[in-house]
């Protein structure tokens, strides 16, 4: 149970589950509802040209891009947190695999757990480099707005 506790160590903490649960928001809330939206070049995303209008001031503005750094910086944590999960799993998985002495009885299951967990790891990369990226642009795109 040790273990268990050690590898799920963030993912069993409750600030994990609330800062993923407004992240998802913030995310859905952010994002572009309508595809043919995004596709129009002269505009930024869909978050800052609905923010525009109420950026009047340059203080208004100062704590649009605060806020947009803040939840950038929760993201971080959050991946932080899901990096460190996946890397524990990863590091059983290995040691699991290599005291097994019967290596080529379950060498189709052991490969068949690692494909998943390769592409698992993929999957989670290249998704928190997106939303980072994607953060990333707005707030960019909130500094260089006039």
């Amino acid at each position: 149970m040790e273990l268990f506790a050690h590898i799920f160590e963030h993912v069993l903490k409750l600030e994990f589950w609330i800062l993923g649960s407004l992240l998802v928001a913030w995310w859905s809330a952010t994002k572009d509802p309508s595809p043919a939206a995004s596709s129009d070049q002269n505009r930024g995303p869909w978050a800052t040209t609905m923010l525009v209008p109420h950026l009047t001031t340059r203080a208004r503005k100062n704590a649009a891009i605060a806020v947009f750094v803040a939840v950038l910086a929760g993201m971080i944590q959050q991946g932080y947190w899901v990096a460190v999960t996946v890397m524990r799993l990863n590091r059983l998985f290995l040691a699991l695999w290599s005291a097994s002495e019967e290596l080529s009885a379950w060498a189709t299951f052991w490969i068949a757990v690692l494909g998943a967990m390769l592409a698992v790891n993929h999957v989670l990369i290249w998704q928190g480099v997106y939303v980072i990226a994607f953060q990333l642009d707005l707030i960019v795109d909130l500094v260089w707005w006039r």
